[in-house]
């Protein structure tokens, strides 16, 4: 009964789907022709495919074959479920997952759900973002960095790059390298100047040739690494935080002539760029974080300590982390230890906690206390600003 009851609320479904369907099949191919001739503008449709690559990414996924996709939707699909998530499943088959779910044992249902997951698939493809064995590209790693780029709230103010928003520049030039020469802080920003400049010479329209920036001069400097945990437990939107958190960082040290390092651990360090205002390394850096494994916080540490310990200006870490230290025979007192030599060769050492069990917390709070640093605890959606917040605290004292 079950079954009849689901090919009944499928086939009303399909059959709705494939009129609307029908009405925007001229439109859509519009819009695809568009994408092809011209590079330059990120439609809904090309939104939808970077978000793909983006989810698959952050999935720790390095490839989307259809044929197993399929076959783990219709095997097991609470399995599958938890490997995709919900946001990947909805966008690659276009289905809520509830609704796959529901009629996953329904022939027609099935037969429908393959040729989506195919279509997709294909598109990935044809546009670039996946090769013919079905493997993540270089080029889509490039177009995920600017959606990501395009993202950063402060990046936001009309003029400055091409990424003014989200929807602009994702398919053509990045313009990265440009973005990364352009050394002035926005806070220094003379907004006086730049409007008397403008009307001076009878014009209405603000450039970016136009605007006139403050001098300041600077107090020392800041050496940053920033160490985000990419074990297991960090899947999904956790990792997409703090990778958003370390480009928002990583940008703002960079203006401000500071210098920043990634380091993504697991069970060891799996990612590591040296310390450098080289924003575009950054980038390609924090894209490659995969979380699987366990969680060595001594080991980020020690190679931090590796990167600071010849700085003569001001030295501190930040640690991104959702759990407690799991690799090694005794985890806690190894990263006590590490944490110590890092002292030692003064440095400064922050923990930025997500969503921290109760022992998580308190071994937080020793590594802060040996370290001079600051705990913070953390979601997802507002880790951003704290580790801004850490960086602005630490930055005024270098």
């Amino acid at each position: 009964m079950r079954g009849d009851i689901g090919s009944q609320e499928f086939s009303l479904e399909h059959e709705k789907g494939l009129k609307l369907k029908g009405l925007d099949l001229q439109r859509e191919q519009r819009e695809r022709e568009q994408a092809s001739q011209s590079k330059q503008t990120l439609d809904l449709q090309g939104l939808k495919e970077l978000t793909i690559i983006e989810e698959a990414i952050d999935k720790g996924l390095t490839s989307l074959n259809p044929e197993l996709m399929f076959n783990n939707l219709a095997t097991n699909f609470q399995n599958a479920k938890r490997l995709y998530g919900p946001t990947l499943l909805r966008l690659i088959t276009g289905y809520n997952p509830e609704f796959i779910e529901r009629n996953i044992k329904v022939p027609e249902f099935k037969k429908q759900l393959r040729k989506n997951i195919e279509e997709t698939v294909r598109n990935l493809e044809s546009i670039g973002l996946i090769d013919k064995e079905f493997f993540i590209t270089e080029k889509a790693f490039e177009e995920v960095a600017t959606l990501l780029l395009a993202d950063l709230d402060f990046l936001s103010f009309k003029g400055f790059g091409e990424v003014s928003s989200k929807y602009e520049s994702v398919y053509g030039d990045a313009s990265l390298e440009r973005l990364t020469r352009f050394k002035k802080r926005f806070k220094d920003l003379d907004v006086r100047a730049t409007i008397r400049k403008v009307l001076k010479h009878g014009r209405t329209e603000i450039t970016k040739k136009d605007l006139v920036f403050k001098k300041r001069y600077q107090r020392g400097g800041l050496n940053i690494v920033y160490c985000v945990d990419a074990s297991g437990s960090m899947l999904g939107d956790k990792i997409n935080a703090a990778k958003r958190a370390g480009l928002t960082l990583a940008f703002k040290a960079i203006m401000d002539k500071n210098f920043v390092s990634i380091i993504g651990f697991s069970s060891d360090v799996v990612v590591q760029t040296p310390l450098t205002n080289d924003f575009k390394l950054i980038l390609e850096t924090i894209l490659k974080l995969k979380p699987r494994g366990k969680t060595s916080i001594a080991t980020a540490i020690e190679k931090s300590v590796e990167l600071l310990t010849n700085k003569k200006t001001g030295k501190h870490i930040i640690i991104i982390t959702d759990a407690m230290p799991t690799s090694g025979e005794k985890p806690a007192d190894q990263t006590l230890t590490a944490v110590s030599k890092a002292y030692d060769e003064g440095i400064t050492v922050s923990v930025v906690g997500i969503e921290l069990a109760p022992e998580a917390v308190s071994l937080a709070e020793k590594i802060v206390s040996i370290g001079s640093g600051r705990f913070l605890v953390a979601k997802a959606n507002n880790l951003n600003e704290l580790v801004i917040a850490d960086y602005e605290f630490f930055k005024e004292g270098a």
